[in-house]
């Protein structure tokens, strides 16, 4: 018995291109929001031994502190949120990028996962779903690693994977790139994905946080629409649902993939997600950020936006966002340095967000490596192609040989 599609996928090489579902944002509106493509990423070691803070012997924690320390006021603001609008509609490459601070703080790009890097042709793995049929956390692992890989190999820091929420309602257009709808399996194969790409050297992603699974109904269309602004749709559209989960139910059947990637798996960053969790957007969701993820699981990476779920500066700057990849729109420099001056904000809240957007660099070693380029022929294309078969071959399950139908008859 063989999975639905394995044949095919075989037959195409294991490789296909990928195209964002946002395409036809206007190019006025990257000229309006976003300003200069990304920086052009570094060529060396990316700290360059210019500071005290390029000391590799001192702790992450250290490090970032001398770090933060020497960058000016305008310089911390612009590391809170990317600079490529573009990015999400797959026709610049990079699913996105922060500029970084020149000579202080390399660049760093993003792309997306799940079922193969969102940036050219990219092997074609089995959905999360084929890999949590496998039960298999180490085929997980072998999964994450070909998408670390990739990622690495076409010039990333960061990949948008695991999908770690729980699903619960099969319509929701995300489903296929999570994990299913049981807790326990979902946190033993999302520990098994970020080992396997975190070990690459690309920093991973928990996302999408939290009880991001249900689509609701939006009478515009827009929403539903491919190519549809990020955010369009009314009240009911599962970029403005409100998802009203009692403590109970967060804390067994929502929560648990994301505390075993936190404390398992030590995942760099966390992604939160377009909706409401009890009347609150999630990233803006202080119980949610600040209460549970930072505090009681002990979280020490940072928390990033899903592209266009950031809505209220204030808000996302107290509660515990600390990173906008879509270029800032909540957090560009004008709103957040009228935050401050309002007084609503801290610059203690200010520098823990790029505190912690700084130490997840100095762990994961972009500081002290060369920066990683977009050189397809370093990947192995014939043996990622061998490892996404062996991983769908093991997610197809036989319940019961009932009738003797394995071994299969090849004379049949």
């Amino acid at each position: 018995m063989e999975a639905r599609g394995s044949k095919r996928r075989r037959r195409a090489a294991q490789t296909r291109g990928r195209s964002g579902v946002f395409g036809t944002l206007t190019v006025a509106l990257c000229l309006a929001v976003c300003g200069p493509a990304a920086a052009a990423a570094a060529t060396g070691d990316q700290c360059g031994g210019a500071g005290p803070w390029c000391n590799s012997s001192l702790s992450p924690d250290q490090r970032a502190q001398l770090l933060l320390s020497a960058l000016s006021a305008s310089q911390k603001i612009s590391l809170l949120a990317g600079n490529n609008v573009l990015g999400v509609t797959g026709v610049s490459g990079h699913t996105g990028s922060s500029a970084g601070a020149p000579g202080l703080v390399p660049p760093v790009n993003f792309t997306d996962g799940t079922a193969g890097i969102r940036q050219g042709s990219a092997t074609a793995l089995p959905d999360e779903l084929a890999v949590a049929a496998s039960f298999d956390p180490q085929l997980a692992q072998l999964d994450g690693s070909v998408l670390g890989d990739e990622a690495k190999n076409k010039g990333n820091d960061v990949l948008f994977a695991p999908t770690l929420t729980t699903m619960r309602v099969a319509q929701a257009g995300r489903t296929f790139q999570a994990l299913g709808e049981d807790p326990v399996l979902a946190s033993r194969m999302g520990v098994g994905l970020i080992d396997g790409i975190q070990a690459q050297g690309v920093i991973g992603n928990a996302n999408i946080y939290v009880a991001n699974n249900q689509e609701g109904q939006d009478p515009t269309g827009l929403s539903g629409m491919p190519g549809s602004p990020l955010g369009a749709g009314t009240l009911g559209s599962r970029y403005a649902i409100d998802a009203n989960v009692d403590q109970r139910t967060l804390r067994e059947i929502y929560l648990p993939p994301f505390e075993a990637a936190v404390k398992d798996a030590h995942v760099g960053t966390v992604m939160c997600a377009y909706n409401l969790v009890n009347g609150t957007y999630n990233c803006e969701n202080g119980p949610l950020l600040t209460g549970i993820l930072k505090q009681q699981w002990g979280f020490r990476g940072f928390v990033l936006s899903d592209y266009a779920a950031a809505h209220n500066t204030v808000g996302s700057l107290q509660n515990g966002l600390d990173f906008e990849p879509w270029p800032g729109v909540a957090y560009g420099p004008a709103p957040v340095t009228a935050a401050l001056d309002s007084g609503l904000v801290t610059q203690a809240q200010l520098d823990d967000h790029v505190r912690r957007y700084l130490r997840t660099l100095f762990v994961s070693g972009v500081f002290d490596r060369l920066a990683y380029v977009d050189d397809q022929s370093r990947i192995d294309k014939a043996g990622h192609a061998g490892d996404a078969q062996r991983i769908e071959e093991g997610a197809v399950t036989l319940l019961e040989n009932r009738g003797s139908v394995l071994p299969l008859d090849p004379r049949a």
